[in-house]
């Protein structure tokens, strides 16, 4: 403890020096400075040491300053300087056993000035290298900077000026963190993004209130090293009171942690500098910073970010909703613009935090349908029954026929909006045909498909999944020419979608219907080279693409998109007939090119409440190359046959396995 003495001309009662560590572990109170005499001279007490400084109190104050004491009182000035190289702690249980509370810091001057003259109180708590802790626990209050009473005459009153540095200043408290009554303190770092945080128990992380006779203030950074400003409760101004936060400085807010409004301004002067950031999480159109704008310099729009890019801040701290003009040229980044303002003017719970996620995962969800590949694979199935069809078809005997198909398809990067779908597709299929009509020069037929899907892949940052079921019928026919064979279908194919993506910790859902209408044609020519033939053929195809409405879990709404293609394959088979006793075998080969025009990328009007907006996507590669091999043997009126595909275009791979078998009669 620290008092004026007549016997101290250089004002200093104490003064402890260490070479290392300072540790200072008191019952009761553990650091004092007393004004409780009227000797002209300071009170004070300065603390200093190469290593740490470590001071707690079981069932007081930790750090104390105060000019009454009993029966004892006094006036003139304190002073308490605490500088540890490594750091600061300053540390309260709390009085838990007479159920008084205990402080980390009290300063406290409420004796009535005398003679006119401006007792003065100070503080500073400070290290080098290290951080500066302040912390209350088991139920103890945190720091009170405090002072009472009043003074004789207007500015007469004790000031008392505080300030706390460190390479971070970390204050916890059960209850409100810091309390400023008529009081000067200034809570900062000496290091560059370094930080000063204010934990509560209660609402209010801080309270700063002012008198008649003397203003409080809290300031937060020193406004020359970038400091980050972390506090989890509300900062309350009351009137003659002044909370800064200086330039460099970016606050962070998490609006979920308060209970109302981050600034409490009860009559007060809020400041926050020019140079002053502020980050908010967890805000929504219409939340205000303030209770009460009056008196606010606040935080500039420019230098104000949401988790929530769709969001701003007006001038008077009130967060609002971009408009559409600025969301169109800012964020690009972002699909369906519309929706996404509409989600966050209405805080919809489900879409707005994957708007907080960014980009990919919300543009992830708007693309559930074609990240889960509903129009893709239903376009890759019809194809697969199609070309089965056309493989059966080119052969001359009247037969019932089955086919088993299992392709593994790999997509890599077929354009979405805002992102790319990247997945895997597993079909498994089973077609079965029979000849109606089969003469010398023409046939006719009918045939059924049953294929199950298995689509599922991640973009980095959604992983989506598709269990779907396709059906199809299709009427096949053949015509033999002078010179040339044509082959024709007509083909419908059904699929149901179910598809779940998990993206942000959220579970989207989504059960879109497709339909596939396919007319084709095809010319091929036999000729015989050796004791193979050669057989190039020529095709056409027109496919009509249907994705029916739907609606997913995020109650974003999804309009029927039809898509229109054109197919022409080209290429040339190979195939040979060999005798092996009562078996005849049919190996081929062949290769060819598809292109495909038309429709390829799809544009979808999606809609959420009354705004709608429209999303493209791709649903097949201009071209690609097909090479296949096969054999097929034939005994009495049995037919057997395996075969492999491989399909190629810039973002897509196929390989399909294929058995079959058919029965003459």
């Amino acid at each position: 403890m620290a008092q004026k003495s007549t016997m101290n001309s250089e004002n200093l009662s104490v003064d402890i020096q260490a070479n290392g560590n300072i540790h200072i572990e008191a019952q009761s109170n553990a650091v004092m400075a007393g004004a409780i005499n009227d000797n002209s001279v300071t009170a004070g007490l300065k603390m200093t040491a190469e290593g740490r400084i470590d001071i707690s109190s079981k069932y007081g104050v930790a750090v104390e300053s105060f000019d009454t004491s009993g029966k004892y009182n006094g006036h003139g000035n304190t002073s308490i300087t605490i500088h540890g190289d490594e750091g600061v702690s300053v540390v309260t249980e709390g009085n838990l056993k007479d159920q008084q509370d205990g402080y980390a810091i009290v300063m406290l001057r409420d004796n009535i000035s005398k003679g006119g003259s401006t007792d003065k109180s100070t503080l500073d708590i400070s290290s080098k290298y290290g951080d500066v802790v302040i912390q209350a626990e088991n139920g103890g209050k945190g720091v009170l900077m405090q002072l009472q009473g009043k003074a004789v005459k207007p500015g007469n009153a004790p000031e008392i000026i505080g300030s706390i540095s460190g390479n971070n200043v970390y204050i916890t408290s059960s209850d409100t963190a810091v309390t400023v009554n008529s009081s000067n303190l200034i809570l900062k770092s000496n290091q560059k993004n370094g930080t000063v945080s204010l934990q509560s128990g209660s609402e209010t992380a801080a309270t700063v209130s002012g008198n008649g006779n003397h203003a409080g203030s809290l300031t937060i950074g020193d406004g020359k090293h970038e400091t980050n400003f972390v506090s989890n409760g509300s900062l309350s101004i009351g009137k003659n009171a002044t909370v800064t936060v200086a330039d460099k400085t970016t606050t962070y807010v998490d609006v979920n942690a308060l209970k109302g409004n981050f600034i409490q301004n009860n009559g007060g002067t809020f400041k926050a500098e020019a140079g002053a950031k502020l980050i908010v999480d967890n805000a929504f159109a219409g939340y205000n910073l303030f209770s009460n704008a009056t008196n606010v310099t606040n935080w500039t729009a420019a230098n104000t970010s949401f988790d929530n890019a769709f969001l701003t801040l007006a001038p008077n701290g009130t967060v609002m909703t971009i408009s559409a003009e600025e969301a169109a040229k800012s964020l690009g980044a972002f699909a369906a613009h519309s929706i996404a303002l509409a989600a966050t003017t209405a805080n919809d719970t489900a879409i707005t935090p994957l708007l907080k996620e960014g980009a990919d995962a919300y543009n992830s969800a708007v693309n559930i349908g074609e990240l889960g590949g509903a129009a893709h694979s239903t376009y890759t199935v019809s194809n697969l029954f199609t070309d089965a069809i056309a493989a059966h078809n080119a052969a001359q005997d009247k037969n019932i026929w089955a086919q088993y198909l299992h392709s593994k398809e790999s997509v890599d990067g077929l354009g979405l909006a805002g992102t790319s779908a990247n997945y895997d597709g597993q079909y498994n299929g089973v077609i079965v045909g029979g000849d109606i009509i089969r003469s010398q020069n023409k046939a006719l037929g009918l045939a059924f498909s049953y294929t199950d899907g298995d689509i599922s892949g991640s973009n980095g940052t959604a992983y989506t999944k598709n269990d779907a079921e396709y059906y199809g019928v299709a009427l096949y026919g053949r015509l033999e020419n002078p010179g040339y064979t044509l082959l024709g279908d007509i083909s419908y194919l059904g699929g149901s979608h179910d598809i779940s993506q998990y993206v942000a910790g959220q579970h989207v859902t989504a059960k879109p219907d497709t339909e596939a209408w396919s007319v084709g044609v095809k010319a091929l020519r036999d000729y015989e080279v050796g004791s193979g033939t050669v057989t190039p053929y020529i095709g056409a195809r027109y496919l009509r693409l249907t994705t029916d409405q739907y609606t997913s879990s995020l109650g974003i709404h999804y309009d029927s998109e039809t898509q229109n293609l054109f197919l022409l394959p080209v290429g040339v088979d190979y195939s040979a007939d060999i005798d092996h006793g009562s078996w005849k075998l049919r190996p081929y080969i062949g290769a060819g090119y598809i292109w495909t025009m038309g429709d390829r990328n799809g544009d979808q009007t999606i809609s959420y409440g009354n705004a709608a907006d429209t999303i493209a996507f791709d649903t097949a590669d201009s071209g690609s190359f097909l090479a296949k091999a096969g054999i097929t043997a034939d005994w009495n009126t049995f037919s057997f046959g395996i075969g492999y595909a491989y399909q190629k275009s810039d973002n897509v791979k196929n390989n399909v396995w294929m058995a079959n078998a058919s029965f003459k009669f």
